[in-house]
């Protein structure tokens, strides 16, 4: 049986090819071929800013909004510890909380208008 050689894209050598498509001699003249294209020459890059610091960064993702780990961790902490001046709906009192859809000043609070719900429920039924 006759062998055909092919003459290896990057070192210009001669090979026998193991599949019939084969371009590279070799793993390591494939990855010379493969690396040369950096990381960000791949894919699309866009500049964003730094929803943190302000400052400019390069990414390759459309959903990335912080240049750091440290950078997202702080803009969040920020947004926990950042108290917001609600009224219960219960008593009527000012309260602070850092959680959004909070609507109670207290647990007692949420109870008594839990029981309130529960007894207008059956009564409703028993109508």
């Amino acid at each position: 049986m006759k062998e055909k050689y092919k003459i290896c894209t990057v070192c210009s050598k001669p090979f026998i090819p193991y599949r019939p498509y084969q371009k590279y001699c070799s793993f390591v003249c494939r990855e010379k071929v493969f690396n040369k294209k950096s990381y960000y020459e791949k894919k699309n890059v866009v500049e964003k800013v730094c929803k943190n610091c302000n400052k400019t960064f390069k990414t390759n993702s459309d959903r990335k909004t912080f240049c750091s780990n440290k950078c997202y961790k702080e803009y969040y902490t920020k947004i926990v510890n950042t108290k917001i001046k609600k009224i219960c709906l219960v008593c009527n009192k000012e309260f602070y909380t850092a959680h959004q859809f909070k609507i109670y000043c207290s647990h007692q609070c949420y109870k008594k208008i839990k029981k309130e719900r529960e007894h207008a429920r059956k009564i409703s039924w028993l109508k």
